[in-house]
């Protein structure tokens, strides 16, 4: 069953890393020239601090992030993908 990532705060929820695996685990599906890309892509995130780490695995993209806020000024096409509601859990 799949599930869309509503907003930052439902992604908050799904990420958090004081769940019982500590990882939860996205597929996301960007449009990206006219087509679909298909990315396997993990978030990570520490509620007590506001941090984030996002993992494509795709293209080895790796970057954590000090808060929610510096994460949504990234340019990176996944959290445009997040931004423009194309990010799903499976």
């Amino acid at each position: 069953m799949k599930l869309k990532v509503k907003s930052i705060e439902h992604l908050k929820e799904l990420a958090d890393t004081g769940g019982p695996d500590g990882m939860e685990h996205f597929e996301g599906y960007l449009l990206l020239c006219g087509g679909f890309l298909h990315q396997n892509v993990s978030f990570y995130y520490e509620k007590d601090k506001d941090s984030w780490e996002v993992v494509n695995e795709s293209d080895d993209f790796e970057v954590e992030y000090d808060s929610t806020e510096q994460m949504l000024d990234c340019e990176h096409r996944l959290i445009k993908g997040l931004k423009e509601g194309e990010l799903w859990k499976y």
